[in-house]
């Protein structure tokens, strides 16, 4: 990880044995000078372009003005090639230089780019386009790699998450209750039918009261209606909220007498 209060005093160093103010740095690199101001007081870190040009401003090595460091390698090879391959560095080193990237680079730093770990794609996936991160995730799930859902969820499309959730779901006879209340919020409502009907075969009525409201009412209505026919009343008292009018209104008689 960058020191970036280190690296603010080091171009506020700079910038003074130039005797330039901040105005006048801000406006050689066409940037505000309260750019220039939050890097020299650590609060933010130039992005790489930029980088580039304080070098050349100040005359030194972009590792005189950074460091020799893991980051500063994968930082010259972004401003050399316009993309970072992500399979050569750690997920800290990836993290530092993709905040600092334009968007159009990392996400072309992942073309072509197979194999990658779930822990590379978690650390990126906050930076690159949804569709990039569902191509990435779909292709790590197909190598069967463990998913890390509830911090991947965030970022892919619903349609693709679903898909995959699906697909997850289909081989395991047990479906993992806190596994669906994450990624309940993600899904489109298909798959949630789905897989919460399976989840209330496996578990029961109560296990499907987190995840309700994002479960139709028809499928809702189809379990209260077979737990009504098993005589367990109790049970389904949690998902009545979540039942359709007429059904709700039956099914309060029926508690009552």
């Amino acid at each position: 990880m960058f020191d970036m209060r280190e690296i603010g005093r080091k171009i506020a160093s700079l910038r003074r044995l130039k005797n330039m103010t901040q105005l006048e740095l801000a406006d050689q690199l066409n940037i505000s000078y309260q750019a220039v101001s939050n890097w020299e007081r650590g609060d933010s870190m130039p992005d790489i372009a930029k980088l580039s040009d304080l070098s050349r401003i100040f005359e030194i090595t972009i590792d005189e003005l950074l460091g020799e460091t893991k980051e500063t390698k994968a930082i010259k090879e972004v401003i050399d090639t316009k993309k970072l391959d992500p399979k050569a560095y750690d997920e800290d080193v990836l993290e530092s230089v993709a905040k600092m990237m334009k968007p159009d680079d990392i996400n072309r730093s992942m073309n072509d780019v197979h194999g990658l770990s779930v822990h590379a794609i978690v650390t990126l996936a906050p930076f690159l386009d949804e569709d990039v991160v569902d191509q990435l995730v779909i292709e790590a799930f197909n190598s069967n790699q463990d998913i890390a859902w509830a911090a991947l969820a965030p970022f892919m499309s619903e349609e693709a998450l679903s898909k995959l959730a699906l697909k997850a779901i289909e081989s395991d006879s047990k479906v993992n209750q806190s596994w669906v209340v994450s990624l309940a919020p993600f899904l489109e409502e298909e798959a949630m039918d789905l897989i919460g009907y399976k989840l209330y075969l496996s578990e029961g009525t109560h296990a499907v009261t987190k995840i309700a409201p994002f479960i139709s009412e028809e499928v809702i209505d189809k379990i209260v209606d077979e737990e009504l026919s098993k005589g367990n009343y109790q049970g389904i008292v949690s998902l009545l909220p979540f039942t359709g009018d007429k059904l709700g209104e039956t099914i309060l008689k029926r508690i009552k007498r």
